[in-house]
C-alpha cells in the first residue's frame, strides 16, 4: 500500500516583510501536491495564515469557503503538472480571481524548502504585485482547447497503430495497401470488417457499397451503390479489320461476377480472341472462350449528340453453366463524348436464370466503335 505524506496540521503564523506596501491585500496563495493543497492569506497586520487541505471534491469547497471567510478576492497558485486545474476552475466558479503563475516565476528567489514556505512565498508575491500571471483563455476556449489538443494528440498516437495493423495484414500476405490508398478509409475498413467475419472471396470484398456526393452543373446530389475495382490494362488492342469492342462487367446479387468482352470486325463477325471469366460464389473462376457464349443484341438507342447508333438492350448466354440474362442499361444516354474518342459507358441491370435458378444483379459496360473509328495505333 502506498503511504500518504504527512500533511501540515493546524494553523501557523509569521511575519515577513514588514514594512513593505501591499497592492493586494485579500490575496492568497495556494501550493498544490498531489496529495495535499496548503493555502496562505493574510491574517492582517503582517500576519500569515496557513492552513492545509486535502484534494477531494469536498476538500476544494472547504478551501473557497475558507478564502470567503477571510475576504480574499484573487489567488495565486503554481501551474505543477494538471494538478491546479480542478481547483483554478472551482475558485473561478465561485467568483475569485485567479491567477496562474509559472514555476520559472518563484525560482528567481532561493528559500522555498517547504509546501508551507512556498505558500507563503506566493502568497507575498502575489500581496506585493510582484507576480505575472500565464495566460488562461475563458472557459469556453479552454474546452475548445481542450478538446482539438486531445484530437491532436489522437491522430499522434494512431500513425503507429496504423503501422502495426499494415504490418500484420502484410505478414497475413493481405495485400490491401496494393488495392485501397487509406486502409483507415471508409473502403478499407469495410473489406478489413468482412475479413474478420470470415468472407475470403476476393471478388466480394472488392465488390464494396460505396458511397458520396455527384455534383451536376450547380446541383449537389446523394448518391450510393456498389463499387468495384477494374484494371484496364490496354486500349490498343485493335488489330487490322476490328471495329471497336463490347465489354460486359456483371455483378450477381448473390456475389459471384462475369466478365465478357467480344472483339467486332469489319464484316459484322466476331474475333476469335473474345474471351471471358465467370467467378461464382466461392471464388473459384472458370475461362470462357469466344464459342462459350453468345451476345445478342435486342434493342439500339441513336444518340442526339453524335448521332451514333447504340446497342440498348442485350442478351447473353452461356454454354456451361445454363445461364440466360437480359440486360437493359439504366439510362440509353450514358455516351462519352470527347474530342479524341465517343463512346458509351455506363451502368445496367440485368434479370434471367443461371443454372436453373433465378439471378439478376448490377453492371457496367463499354461500348466502343459505334460513333466513329477508335484513334487507336
Amino acid at each position: 500500500m502506498k503511504k500518504k505524506s504527512k500533511r501540515t496540521k493546524g494553523i501557523e503564523e509569521a511575519r515577513p516583510f514588514e514594512g513593505l506596501s501591499k497592492v493586494n491585500e485579500n490575496a492568497a496563495g495556494v501550493d498544490i501536491g498531489a496529495t495535499e493543497i496548503v493555502a496562505c492569506v493574510s491574517g492582517g497586520e503582517e500576519v500569515q495564515l496557513v492552513r492545509a487541505f486535502g484534494n477531494y471534491t469536498v476538500d476544494l469547497y472547504a478551501i473557497c469557503e475558507w478564502f470567503h471567510e477571510h475576504g480574499v478576492k484573487t489567488v495565486a497558485m503554481e501551474s505543477t503538472g494538471v494538478y491546479w486545474i480542478p481547483l483554478f476552475e472551482e475558485l473561478e466558479r465561485q467568483g475569485f480571481e485567479c491567477l496562474l503563475i509559472s514555476s520559472r516565476s518563484l525560482r528567481k528567489v532561493a528559500g522555498q524548502k517547504t509546501d508551507v514556505e512556498d505558500a507563503q512565498w506566493i502568497q507575498t508575491l502575489h500581496s506585493y504585485g510582484l507576480l505575472k500571471g500565464s495566460f488562461r483563455p475563458q472557459g469556453d476556449l479552454v474546452a475548445l482547447r481542450t478538446l482539438l489538443r486531445h484530437r491532436a494528440q489522437l491522430l499522434e498516437h494512431r500513425a503507429p497503430h496504423i503501422q502495426h495493423m499494415q504490418k500484420a495484414l502484410l505478414q497475413m500476405n493481405i495485400q490491401l495497401t496494393q488495392a485501397v490508398t487509406d486502409v483507415m478509409g471508409v473502403t478499407g475498413q469495410k473489406i478489413i470488417r468482412m475479413i474478420l467475419m470470415g468472407e475470403r472471396n476476393p471478388e466480394t470484398l472488392a465488390a464494396l457499397r460505396a458511397e458520396g456526393t455527384v455534383q451536376v452543373q450547380s446541383e449537389t446530389h446523394q448518391v450510393s451503390g456498389l463499387a468495384w475495382k477494374d484494371h484496364e490494362f490496354s486500349t490498343g488492342v485493335l488489330d487490322e479489320g476490328q471495329i471497336g469492342w463490347d465489354w460486359f462487367s456483371l455483378q450477381f446479387d448473390d456475389g459471384s461476377a462475369l466478365m465478357l468482352f467480344q472483339l467486332r470486325e469489319s464484316d459484322g463477325g466476331t474475333s476469335d480472341s473474345s474471351s471471358g471469366t465467370l467467378i461464382n460464389t466461392d471464388g473459384l473462376t472458370q475461362s470462357l472462350q469466344n464459342e462459350n457464349f453468345s451476345i445478342t443484341v435486342l434493342d439500339q438507342w441513336r444518340s442526339p449528340h453524335t448521332g451514333g447508333m447504340y446497342p440498348s438492350a442485350w442478351q447473353i448466354q452461356l454454354e456451361e453453366p445454363n445461364c440466360r440474362l437480359d440486360i437493359r442499361p439504366w439510362m440509353p444516354d450514358q455516351e462519352v463524348n470527347f474530342p479524341a474518342v465517343t463512346y458509351w459507358e455506363g451502368a445496367v441491370r440485368f434479370e434471367g436464370t443461371c443454372a436453373g435458378k433465378s439471378v439478376n444483379g448490377n453492371g457496367y459496360i463499354e461500348l466502343t466503335g459505334y460513333a466513329g473509328s477508335l484513334p487507336l495505333p
